[in-house]
């Protein structure tokens, strides 16, 4: 069975969602100091098993090398396991640079910050709520959760701001044109999950659903006024589409499982691995500025393909090979698709991120 669905139905069966308010006792007042040091190249959020709260987060150091290497930072710095790691935003600071990771656990029900090197800063529980997917702008970031809810939360005192409403459980998030997007994914089964919340951020309330394929679910990139998101329809297709911030029109360009941008190219680069259907396999770029669609021809292919993530500085393309019973494998090629390395990450590793 797809491993995305499993870990569907087992959250369903066992969790309860409830709209609580976040305590501002716990140190939310304080300005936290803003680590200077890059540490590290890339982030590697790693879910876990499911239920185990086993998830980590990694480095990488070497990114932009044939010979990287793989670090459990979490761990190392802290001495303990983080939970089930969902999603992670790297804020900017003030002075532009990198400042902190902001990580989202979902049945451990809280928000994690680190500084660049791991170490945690400062743990926001947040009982019941389920943070999902996060992003930022400025001086916020924002997460979805399993509650209905998508959050404000400032990134310097941790305190969360405000809340919206958007509809049944949200994942994916993007920001286009001072607006939000929040996915509203079908994981009750209900049929009902087929929009895009859309959240107005000056004012930070909903305006509209933007109805989409069923089911768009953990991938979203905004490029611009353009944003991009998988759709998982019912597990038998996966769909790669485009919204147009600007006018509101949703144009589908093709299968899809996995998307990250290629900021040297100006592509998007898709992934589509269809459980159950190989006849759609295969890796894409897709060009923001002109349409046009190019194959990608990996000279070794992973077992499993997962998540793709795209270093903005070399162009390298980093593909989880998944393993459902073991720690993950980071495979990396360069923009045209020769091999160059691979290593072991984490367990269900979900995504790269890099440093800009």
């Amino acid at each position: 069975m797809n491993r995305k669905l499993i870990w569907a139905v087992g959250l369903m069966l066992t969790a309860t969602f409830a709209l609580t308010s976040c305590s501002d006792d716990d140190d939310d007042n304080r300005t936290p100091e803003i680590p200077v040091e890059k540490s590290y190249d890339a982030y590697v959020v790693n879910n876990g098993n499911w239920g185990a709260n086993d998830g980590t987060i990694g480095a990488i150091q070497g990114v932009h090398t044939d010979t990287p290497s793989y670090l459990d930072i979490y761990k190392q710095e802290n001495n303990k396991g983080i939970g089930d790691a969902q999603d992670a935003y790297i804020t900017v600071s003030a002075d532009g640079r990198d400042g902190l990771v902001f990580v989202t656990s979902t049945t451990s029900s809280k928000i994690s910050v680190l500084d660049t090197k791991g170490k945690e800063l400062h743990v926001q529980l947040l009982p019941n709520v389920q943070p999902r997917y996060i992003t930022g702008e400025g001086s916020d970031v924002y997460f979805s959760a399993y509650n209905g809810y998508v959050y404000k939360m400032n990134r310097d005192t941790y305190r969360i701001t405000d809340s919206v409403k958007v509809g049944a459980y949200p994942e994916a998030v993007a920001i286009a044109d001072g607006k939000l997007y929040a996915a509203l994914s079908n994981y009750d089964m209900s049929g009902n999950g087929k929009y895009l919340a859309e959240v107005d951020l000056k004012s930070f309330k909903k305006t509209k659903d933007i109805e989409v394929g069923l089911n768009p679910y953990s991938q979203m990139v905004a490029v611009g006024s353009k944003v991009f998101f998988v759709s998982n329809l019912d597990y038998s297709d996966n769909i790669l589409q485009m919204l147009d911030a600007a006018t509101g029109k949703v144009t589908e360009i093709g299968h899809g499982t996995s998307i990250a941008y290629d900021k040297l190219n100006d592509d998007i680069v898709c992934v589509s691995a269809v459980y159950g259907h190989p006849e759609y396999d295969g890796i894409y770029r897709y060009n923001v500025s002109s349409g046009k669609k190019t194959d990608i021809k990996l000279s070794q292919t992973p077992g499993n393909i997962g998540q793709v993530s795209v270093s903005p500085q070399s162009g390298y393309l980093y593909i989880v090979n998944q393993s459902y019973t073991g720690p993950c494998e980071l495979w990396v090629y360069d923009q045209y698709g020769a091999f160059k390395t691979k290593f072991q990450s984490g367990m269900a590793t979900q995504q790269v991120i890099f440093l800009r």
